[in-house]
């Protein structure tokens, strides 16, 4: 099958036009929304098509999908070079209005003190999800009380803290307290199968640093250059180390425990490292073995593939619309303990119709599909979703502004930002718009329970510091 031809490459090399001539107009303005929609697009588009060109090899093909290929790929691009024009627009209109200084409001001794609860929080998260997927068996016996006690221990958020406080106020201690926790997040979260442990903590560590540090400017040396090149390889290893233990637990459904975790781990340096036995468990295609991997991974990872594919895909408004998003909202958040109309998220009900697969067969599968914020706009609305764009747009410009004029403290506001634009990043790498309102409500539930956790210290040290 055949994924790139000419037009692929004009159509792309539209898009990245419009970014080179944007650009430095709008990121005058300092937006982390437009600079986040562009890397989003060049890491998980623009690469994507490099790898395509490589490696011609998607995940369609292995989901046997025959009618995918450098049409489908081409009329989604002409739709993202439409919705990129009229963002562009709209960062350009919009922007300069919604700049407000953070006045500097700063007690250091709560800063440190937040930043040991963030670690004590972190590590709580790490082992309930640990607990959880013990009694649940790797998620298969579900649990709908203990899913919803799990809102509580969702590890994004003692990790945004975490980054906040430590970019605030960087210190040597907190420096070896940091990489010792950030290495054994990573290791534990990608054995019980996260593949995305060490592109969440970059994340995130991303958007504390630009909130921070406002001003911030990525300059190349080579330093840097060596450090992005190994922060690559490990996501690299994570990635495969998370799906490696993902298919030991949930597909071939050995015993969740610490030893097997451990078992998990040599077997999978003796199987990426030191290449023992891999000619008996993987076919060799052409393009070796590392650029073979690298092929498939970024088949998943990058957004093109299923973006793309569900665009075109006839019959896709039967899964996505807002009946289903109802139904999953309904059974996903609202209901404790029960379903009303068994409905999965329609990002899972998707395979259900490309594959023909039964739902109580998908109920068995650890799989979902990022269709993106792009193609489901043009799914729900046709060409009519582009101009629904700056209404999205001015909407977090409008959050962002308000959070940043508010009377709030220094941290106080980085900690509303880092959330904003971590909203923002999963509202464009769509799951559906069921999921999105789900996850949604959860981080809003979980990030007001923090926040009234630093209000209350911060009180105590305003106290603490009136009697000295």
């Amino acid at each position: 099958m055949t994924y790139i031809n000419i037009y692929t490459l004009i159509l792309v090399s539209s898009i990245h036009m419009q970014i080179l001539y944007f650009y430095k107009k709008i990121m005058q303005t300092d937006n982390i929304f437009y600079l986040l929609l562009v890397s989003i697009f060049l890491i998980f588009y623009s690469l994507r098509l490099t790898t395509l060109i490589i490696y011609p090899n998607s995940i369609m093909s292995q989901f046997k999908i025959e009618n995918f290929g450098y049409e489908e790929i081409n009329d989604f691009l002409i739709y993202m070079n439409l919705i990129f024009l009229i963002a562009h627009l709209v960062f350009l209109k919009f922007s300069t209005s919604f700049v407000v200084k953070i006045p500097s409001i700063n007690y250091n001794h709560m800063i440190n003190i937040i930043f040991y609860l963030s670690v004590f929080a972190l590590f709580c998260s790490i082992f309930y999800n640990f607990y959880y997927l013990q009694v649940t068996d790797f998620g298969q016996n579900q649990n709908r009380l203990l899913s919803y006690l799990s809102i509580l221990f969702n590890y994004q958020f003692p990790l945004i803290i975490l980054f906040i406080t430590f970019i605030m106020k960087i210190s040597i201690k907190k420096s070896f307290v940091i990489v010792f926790t950030l290495i054994f997040f990573v290791l534990f979260i990608s054995l019980i199968g996260s593949r995305s442990a060490l592109v969440t903590v970059v994340m995130l560590f991303g958007f504390s640093l630009l909130v921070v540090h406002r001003n911030f400017q990525l300059k190349l040396s080579l330093s840097r250059a060596v450090l992005f090149g190994i922060i690559v390889f490990l996501m690299y290893v994570t990635f495969n180390l998370g799906t490696y233990a993902r298919e030991q637990f949930f597909s071939i459904k050995i015993p969740f425990s610490l030893k097997n975790m451990s078992l998990i781990t040599i077997k999978y340096i003796n199987y990426n490292f030191l290449y023992q036995d891999i000619e008996e468990d993987i076919e060799i295609q052409q393009g070796g073995y590392i650029g073979n991997r690298t092929s498939l991974i970024y088949s998943r990872v990058g957004f093109l593939d299923i973006a793309s594919f569900s665009y075109n895909y006839e019959g896709i408004q039967d899964v996505y619309n807002g009946h289903n998003y109802f139904k999953s909202i309904i059974d996903n958040l609202l209901t404790p303990g029960f379903n009303v109309y068994d409905q999965l998220p329609t990002a899972r009900m998707f395979r259900m119709k490309y594959q023909n697969v039964d739902l109580e067969n998908i109920k068995q599968y650890y799989h979902t599909d990022m269709i993106t914020i792009f193609s489901e706009l043009k799914i729900l609305f046709g060409y009519l979703g582009i101009f629904i764009v700056p209404f999205i747009l001015y909407t977090f410009l409008l959050i962002k502004q308000k959070i940043e004029s508010g009377n709030l403290l220094e941290f106080t506001k980085y900690y509303w930002l880092v959330i904003l634009y971590l909203l923002y990043f999963n509202f464009i790498n769509s799951f559906g718009f069921d999921t999105f309102c789900i996850n949604t409500a959860k981080s809003v539930i979980i990030s007001l329970i923090y926040f009234l956790i630093i209000k209350l210290i911060t009180k105590l040290m305003k106290v603490s510091i009136c009697q000295q």
